[in-house]
């Protein structure tokens, strides 16, 4: 991007800007050029000075975040389907990932302002609303009064019946029968669940700091497949064993490993 548009502003943000920003601002190709770095909680400031043609970089301390960044959208442009962002940061600090240190704690959007978003959503034409968040199983958590995702989605669905919404990855454990009895209670809420599972051995879930086991993964796929009939329910194997059992790898089977 640098070499192909050389005399183009540049801003940078994201997880890279907030964890390697002094490596960033001293790059050889930014030499000479007009750019600003922002941290993920400051990613609400880069619009505008982008706009006005200003330079101003603020990393910040998302460490130290205590409420979500507002970015308010009015539209997806050409798309059927919206985004809407209810949560940010995440508490867990698996071993392998460098989330908690670049987007911060979990953080989530209060209801009434989720329910405003989609409302605008729905004014601009769009008919789905997907939930995304970083660790959305966490959202309301840290609200005062604590809220749930359980009570947003019923909310939701009440309250916007012309709107579908979709949920995004939730983990294993926050597949609640609440939940699952929304999902087939509200027509307007996709029996769609996007469920990652890391790795299939214990152990190696284990060294990730995973809050699960495969039992309860498998236990879950099972809970979902009778609890509604139509599903999409996804699983995306991150890591591969490296010490799976011969016996495991000779039946095809992932939930077994050498401990």
């Amino acid at each position: 991007l640098l070499r192909t548009s050389p005399q183009a502003d540049v801003y940078i943000t994201g997880c890279h800007a907030e964890e390697a920003h002094a490596e960033l601002a001293t790059l050889p190709e930014l030499a000479g050029r007009h750019f600003s770095l922002y941290g993920n909680d400051r990613k609400d400031l880069l619009m505008a000075q982008a706009i006005a043609g200003t330079h101003t970089s603020d990393v910040g301390h998302v460490s130290s975040a205590r409420e979500i960044t507002r970015l308010p959208l009015a539209l997806f442009a050409r798309r059927t389907r919206a985004f809407l962002r209810i949560q940010d940061g995440c508490n867990a600090f698996c071993s392998y990932c460098i989330v908690p240190s670049t987007r911060g704690r979990s953080r989530s959007l209060p209801a009434d302002e989720v329910v405003a978003q989609a409302r605008l959503f729905a004014e601009s034409g769009h008919l789905e609303v997907v939930l995304t968040g970083i660790h959305l199983g966490l959202y309301g958590l840290e609200l005062s009064p604590p809220d749930s995702l359980v009570r947003l989605v019923d909310r939701l669905t009440a309250e916007l019946p012309q709107l579908r919404f979709r949920i995004s990855s939730l983990e294993p454990m926050e597949i609640s029968d609440a939940l699952l009895e929304l999902i087939g209670e509200r027509d307007n809420l996709m029996p769609h669940l996007h469920i990652p599972l890391q790795s299939g051995c214990d152990r190696i879930l284990r060294a990730m700091n995973r809050r699960y086991t495969t039992r309860q993964f498998r236990g879950c796929r099972s809970v979902t497949s009778t609890s509604f009939p139509i599903r999409v329910v996804r699983g995306p194997r991150r890591q591969r064993c490296p010490a799976r059992s011969k016996r495991a790898k000779k039946s095809g089977g992932q939930s077994s490993c050498a401990s």
